[in-house]
């Protein structure tokens, strides 16, 4: 089994929180790419952009993107269930 396929077991039990009617790229992907600018010590998402779009040629072998992901559509993802883990906090108290 590919590393991906690996990986995917655990992304899948990330609860994919958006509309499926405007996705322009699999939470599996996003997730993978994101990691790996985790992995290489950033946290910046403008940063994380960077490095990918650096190694987009290696990369985009390796996920179902015509083209890298913007630093804004990392922060929408990775920030959001945040976002709505606070909101729902917020409802509660």
């Amino acid at each position: 089994m590919e590393i991906k396929e690996q990986l995917g077991v655990y992304f899948s039990l990330v609860p994919e929180f958006r509309n499926q009617h405007y996705l322009s790229y699999k939470l599996n992907d996003i997730l993978l790419l994101f990691m790996c600018g985790m992995l290489c010590g950033l946290r910046d998402f403008d940063e994380i952009h960077e490095l990918l779009e650096d190694r987009w040629i290696v990369l985009s072998k390796h996920v179902d993107c015509e083209k890298l992901p913007c630093a804004m559509t990392f922060s929408n993802i990775i920030s959001a269930p945040r976002q709505t883990h606070e909101s729902n906090k917020k409802e509660h108290h």
